[in-house]
């Protein structure tokens, strides 16, 4: 607007929409910054980005002088404008390469999910799919690929009652266990023969008492489980 009008009053106009576009910019840029940062160098992320607005602080006034002061100063604002357009672009092919990345983990998790729920693999199979699928680095900047609360885990040691000896040790995602209690499916190729039943009440005794349950079982060995 600056580069197109003299009346006094758009030029107000104008400086409340750079003021109202900023007070958007600042917070959703350093979120975003934060949300792509490795977590043990986000600091120096913060750090980079700052630069953005430290250097065309120091260059930006210097530059703007010499082309107000020997050309047409309305090219300043052109120029302000076609850098705008430029960076409106480059934001809209991130969101479509975030969309494209995001929906794909999305359908690797539900091929996942589906071949538990068939039986094809075990949930301890499943959870180690799962985490190799992790969050991409384009997805990781959606607001919606982080989870705002902890993920709630079941852990079911099995052991041998003569020797005390740890046969099998596994932490699940509680998601994932109470798919296979539905399904009908596996915890684990070490757990197969455990009933699914005795175990869905010991996980729901373990939930509303937020201790471990045990149980012996016939065949010498003692079943442990607790909610993490």
């Amino acid at each position: 607007m600056y580069g197109f009008v003299s009346v006094y009053v758009f030029f107000i106009v104008a400086m409340v929409i750079i003021t109202i576009g900023e007070m958007l910019v600042v917070p959703t840029s350093e979120g975003l910054v934060a949300r792509l940062a490795p977590e043990d160098m986000r600091g120096r992320y913060m750090a980079v980005f700052g630069f953005t607005w430290v250097i065309p602080s120091a260059v930006g006034p210097l530059l703007a002088g010499l082309i107000m002061d020997n050309t047409d100063p309305r090219l300043v604002w052109y120029a302000a404008g076609l850098l705008g357009l430029v960076a409106t672009g480059a934001f809209a092919l991130l969101e479509r390469r975030v969309g494209r990345s995001t929906w794909a983990a999305v359908d690797e998790r539900i091929k996942i999910l589906q071949m538990l729920e068939e039986g094809k693999v075990s949930a301890q199979e499943a959870a180690g799919l799962l985490q190799v699928i992790g969050v991409s680095r384009w997805s990781g900047a959606t607001a919606g690929s982080q989870s705002s609360g902890e993920v709630r885990r079941v852990r079911v040691r099995l052991s041998d009652l003569a020797s005390g000896t740890t046969k099998a040790d596994v932490i699940l995602p509680m998601g994932l266990v109470h798919t296979v209690f539905y399904t009908g499916g596996r915890l684990s190729d070490d757990l197969g023969a455990l009933d699914l039943g005795v175990l869905a009440d010991m996980v729901a005794n373990s939930e509303a008492g937020a201790q471990a349950e045990m149980l012996d079982t016939g065949d010498d060995h003692r079943v442990e489980v607790s909610v993490e």
